[in-house]
Parts: structure tokens; C-alpha cells; sequence
């Protein structure tokens, strides 16, 4: 029962990693599409997420970890945007 259990929490410990990692590379693209939308550069991406991590120091600390996350490099937004043309 307890191998069991422990299996579980090392799955379900993945899991939540993967799950996080997907909700990364969603923002990046919803930030890259605003970005190309407003026409912007695409080194604003690196501003951007100056800006997030500001804010996410202030709001939820402990979640700071997640908006590190996101890649918002000029070359990963140019990247999203190709892909998503």
C-alpha cells in the first residue's frame, strides 16, 4: 500500500511539472501573438517579462518559479510568431 501511495505522489509530482511547463509555452505564445498584434519588437518580450516577474514578487511569491518560466527571449517570440502565422 505504501509502494502504491508513494508511486502515486512521484507521478502525480511529474505530472504537475509537465502540466506547468505546458501552461509556460501557452503564455509565450499569448504574449507573442499580443506582441506581433501591437506590432511591437520582439525584444520587448525580455521587458515583458521583467514586468511579470515584478509583479509576481509582489502578488504571489511563491509562484515566482512559474513566470520564470516563460520564455520570452527575442528569438523564441520571433519563433511563437512564425509558428503561429
Amino acid at each position: 500500500m505504501q509502494l502504491k501511495s508513494a508511486l502515486c505522489k512521484q507521478r502525480s509530482f511529474f505530472t504537475n511539472v509537465s502540466q506547468c511547463n505546458e501552461d509556460s509555452v501557452r503564455a509565450s505564445f499569448a504574449i507573442s501573438e499580443m506582441i506581433a498584434k501591437s506590432s511591437r519588437l520582439f525584444t520587448e518580450g525580455l521587458f515583458i517579462k521583467e514586468c511579470l516577474l515584478k509583479a509576481s514578487d509582489i502578488l504571489c511569491p511563491g509562484k515566482k518559479k512559474l513566470f520564470e518560466g516563460i520564455s520570452l527571449s527575442p528569438n523564441t517570440v520571433a519563433n511563437r510568431i512564425t509558428d503561429l502565422a
